[in-house]
């Protein structure tokens, strides 16, 4: 219909490129510890445990708020919460500029957790209310395009902001400013940008917001009545939700492996400056942009979920695999291959649990899948500075988290039927 397509048009141009936005900063604020770890280890004397643990204490806080975030999004709408959780993040984030011993390295990122808590789920929520289910898929990955993307414009720009000196500041340090400061602006900015719902979007024609309303709702609707979880009871109680963070466990697992330690690898393996390791870090990063988006694409167009997300995690098992153990240059290969199968797989998770979650059972079913996931941060850098520092080697933890890919695809065969029945595209369209 042309009503259809002209709201699709509006929702890319006026939603996804400005959560891409948003994402990415979210993203880059993630990555950006690990290139300052190239500078800021030895500047204030840290090891690969008091980095590992700095790195984990801002999952601590963000996980533990995870919920009561997701239920402060019910209450306060995504407007109020977007905005100010942008403000309360950008501040400690160029905060981390001032860092001058490890105690406070661990205070501001577990302020920092805190404040970013709840912003993944808030995305998934506010994009479910916006977009029809058939065109969900690309709508996700589209935004979480921006974290390969972030890493790809972001390196090499951190690895600029790194060469800086100057006001007393090292490179690390204006680093962190320079790239903290603007998601402050971006805040402010949501609270007037930003809509609550289709029917408050003064951006559409009166059709159009009608159009999309009864849209969404029957379709939320269609979920109640297949037997959606739609309650913060239900959710706690739902094997299929549990079964859907263990995957997202695994996932992340993997994620923030190669977000983290990525860096400090290559410096190890190919003695290039911190500029050029900033360069090189990039590279599998666009082959997860690049797996991210076509698998969207052919998702969205064969309306399947749970094959296009496992083959992503058994591509990267396989790459995370040859990557620890193979001779370069085909260990760079392998990191390429898991980067798009990452990629691939993230891009699309979300669609699966969308499918059987309706109401307050989105933002809580999000959220608690969301916490298990992510609680892969906190478990993921810490394991791998004791193996690394263990053993004197990366192939030991690289292996760890080829077998974690392992672990999330098996995780989401019990989903299987569940996905085959929440993905079929409504009669008519």
């Amino acid at each position: 219909m042309e009503i259809e397509a002209r709201v699709l048009r509006k929702l890319r141009f006026r939603i996804v490129y400005f959560v891409f936005i948003l994402y990415m900063l979210f993203a880059l604020d993630r990555v950006n510890i690990s290139f300052a770890a190239l500078q800021m280890n030895q500047h204030l004397g840290f090891d690969a445990k008091t980095y590992g643990l700095g790195v984990s204490l801002f999952y601590v806080s963000y996980l533990v708020l995870q919920l009561p975030s997701a239920l402060l999004i019910r209450r306060f709408g995504i407007t109020v919460w977007l905005g100010a959780s942008l403000v309360l993040w950008g501040l400690p984030s160029a905060a981390l500029a001032f860092t001058s011993s490890k105690e406070m390295f661990f205070v501001l990122r577990f302020i920092l957790g805190a404040a970013e808590a709840g912003f993944g789920t808030a995305i998934v929520y506010y994009l479910n209310n916006w977009f029809p289910k058939r065109y969900r898929g690309g709508a996700i990955s589209s935004t979480f395009l921006a974290a390969p993307v972030s890493v790809v414009l972001g390196a090499p720009l951190s690895g600029w902001f790194l060469s800086f000196s100057g006001g007393g500041l090292a490179g690390w340090q204006w680093m962190f400013l320079l790239e903290g400061l603007p998601t402050v602006l971006l805040g402010v900015i949501a609270l007037f940008y930003v809509s609550d719902s289709p029917a408050q979007a003064h951006w559409l024609s009166e059709p159009e917001r009608q159009w999309l309303t009864t849209e969404i709702e029957r379709e939320h609707s269609s979920v109640r009545s297949a037997g959606g979880i739609t309650s913060v009871k239900e959710v706690l109680m739902s094997g299929r939700v549990w079964a859907a963070a263990g995957s997202l466990f695994s996932l992340i697992l993997g994620f923030t492996g190669m977000l983290y330690w990525l860096p400090l690898v290559l410096k190890q393996v190919s003695r290039q400056t911190d500029f050029g390791v900033s360069l090189l870090s990039a590279i599998p990063w666009v082959a997860m942009g690049i797996g991210m988006y076509f698998n969207a694409r052919h998702s969205d167009r064969r309306q399947e979920r749970l094959w296009h997300v496992g083959g992503g995690m058994l591509a990267a098992a396989v790459g995370l695999a040859v990557g620890a153990s193979a001779p370069a240059p085909y260990n760079m290969l392998g990191l390429l291959v898991a980067g798009c199968g990452i990629g691939a797989a993230q891009g699309i998770f979300w669609t699966i649990p969308l499918g059987f979650l309706s109401g307050t059972g989105v933002a809580a079913g999000v959220a608690i899948i969301n916490l298990v996931g992510n609680s892969a941060g906190l478990i993921g850098p810490n394991a791998i500075g004791w193996l690394r520092q263990a053993t004197g080697s990366f192939v030991q933890p690289t292996l760890f988290l080829s077998a974690s890919m392992g672990v999330g695809f098996l995780l989401l065969f019990p989903l299987r039927n569940i996905v085959k029945t929440s993905v079929v595209p409504e009669a008519g369209h």
